[in-house]
């Protein structure tokens, strides 16, 4: 509320001058109110947008663009060999992927992934609207070096498995970590909470993984402790060997809005699961050509999905209550910069700035 105010005050004081330049009063009242209003704006908007101190410039990324493989209640990482133990999972990548999953059987099945040789297998928990199951159009996983120096960049160890991002959150993450937005040729819009996106613009749910290992463990007892994030593009001591930074994008056959949840929980428990089960040949040649080479390499030759269609099986799970507040995003170039800050811009694009209007539409 008191930054759709202060940005009509500004509107107003601007467009006045435009229309004349003999009413003072009117810019005199208005920059007041910026003056006053504005740090309070200004850390509200910090607070709800923050981005970690582990945040940093990609140097270099290849792309493997995966389908939906199949849904099950699954999880060989968190519940290995418990058939329907976990929350229900959309699969990607790797169409064997099951509670029983080993390195060796993931390995040995064929990918529906755009890189032949990208048999991982990547997991993030069912999303619903209004109760019903939404079936996501397609992930893309995003391979990127952020950290220094470039011939440090070590491959993910053939088995590593790790989780990001926390399936039991009730409360926002961190926006690089878990964030949505609404996807657009060119510019996509972290928030926090699930936006309602103009039409053409599908829900887009982003995880990001951390890049360091501790360079021991294929695992952990909370799968995540093994791994770290890197600061300032480097790798902590007790996490001493950079790894690449695993972005997941994934793409939803919705606008977003009311009702939308998480078979985790509410929305704001986002979190994703990567099982490595990568040909080690091939990710070597991506990290040392792409991360250590500074270079970006896109979805490769093969960007032909193979296999798109996805199984569809039972659902079994009780979906918990979900949390509200959707705020509206892409509906007009000016509504867009209320709702967050440049600095939570996507890593999948570009953030430009919208423009500032005279005309004051009643969307903004």
């Amino acid at each position: 509320m008191r930054l759709k105010f202060i940005q009509d005050a500004v509107k107003t004081s601007r467009c006045s001058h435009m229309r004349s330049r003999r009413d003072p009063m009117v810019r005199a009242i208005a920059m007041a109110l910026l003056v006053l209003v504005a740090p309070a704006v200004e850390g509200h908007a910090a607070a709800a947008n923050r981005r970690p101190q582990f945040a940093a410039p990609t140097r270099g990324e290849f792309v493997s663009v995966c389908a939906v493989s199949h849904r099950a209640g699954d999880d060989p990482i968190v519940f290995p060999n418990r058939p329907g133990a976990s929350h229900s999972h959309d699969f990607f990548g790797n169409p064997s992927t099951d509670a029983m999953s080993t390195t060796e059987s993931l390995a040995a099945e064929r990918t529906r992934c755009s890189r032949s040789g990208d048999a991982a297998a990547y997991w993030v928990p069912t999303l619903y609207q209004d109760g019903k199951p939404v079936m996501a159009k397609v992930v893309r996983a995003y391979y990127r070096r952020v950290t220094s120096p470039a011939t440090a960049i070590t491959p993910f160890p053939f088995g590593l498995r790790m989780i990001a991002g926390n399936a039991r959150a009730t409360t926002p993450q961190d926006l690089l970590v878990s964030a949505w937005a609404c996807s657009v040729d060119g510019d996509e819009i972290e928030v926090i909470d699930v936006p309602t996106c103009a039409p053409g613009r599908p829900l887009r749910l982003r995880i990001v993984f951390p890049d360091c290992w501790n360079g021991r463990d294929l695992d952990s007892p909370d799968h995540k402790s093994h791994m770290a994030y890197s600061v300032k593009s480097r790798c902590p001591s007790t996490h001493p060997v950079p790894v690449p930074r695993l972005v997941l994008s994934i793409r939803y056959s919705t606008r977003g809005g009311a009702g939308v949840t998480l078979a985790s929980g509410g929305a704001y428990s986002g979190h994703a699961d990567f099982f490595n089960a990568w040909d080690p040949t091939e990710l070597n040649a991506l990290v040392s050509t792409c991360l250590a080479g500074s270079k970006s390499c896109g979805p490769g030759a093969d960007d032909a999905i193979p296999d798109l269609a996805p199984k569809s099986l039972p659902e079994t799970v009780t979906m918990l209550p979900s949390n509200t507040g959707s705020p509206a995003i892409g509906v007009t170039p000016a509504a867009a910069p209320a709702t967050t800050s440049a600095a939570a811009r996507s890593d999948d694009a570009i953030g430009r700035d919208a423009p500032m209007f005279c005309q004051i539409s009643a969307a903004a």
